[in-house]
């Protein structure tokens, strides 16, 4: 149910996966999902993404109990287990001023997390001048 509200969501903002440059990215043995779209890399080398995570509490017999909601500077505690109740919730911190998240290492394929020709070229320019 997750990962096709994710993906759904993603669709809806940002397009086919391959064009847009997101991923559902999910760890099911800790019951986590994340929406995460590539924004560039920094002069430090590192790779931005925004990112929404959701995490399932679940109780000691195995039932869900709540979504855990998060972008990073703002956190929802979801009680509507529905697919419409999760998706409400990311829908509103996706529209909230979106908050970088930096990893040393890219999140995707390498396909996506290349750098662009022009951001080689920007890089190399910046070199020459500064």
């Amino acid at each position: 149910m997750v990962q096709g509200a994710l993906e759904s969501l993603g669709r809806a903002r940002w397009g086919e996966p391959d064009a847009g440059h997101w991923r559902v990215l999910s760890t099911p043995d800790q019951v986590t999902w994340a929406l995460a779209r590539f924004i560039g890399i920094d002069d430090e080398e590192n790779y931005r993404y925004e990112r929404i995570q959701v995490v399932a509490t679940v109780d000691p017999h195995g039932e869900l109990v709540t979504w855990q909601v998060t972008n990073g500077a703002e956190f929802l505690g979801l009680t509507d287990l529905s697919t419409y109740g999760l998706q409400r919730g990311v829908v509103y911190l996706l529209d909230q001023e979106p908050r970088e998240w930096v990893s040393p290492e890219p999140l995707f394929a390498e396909k996506e997390s290349r750098r662009s020709g022009m951001q080689d070229l920007w890089r190399r320019l910046r070199g020459l001048v500064g």
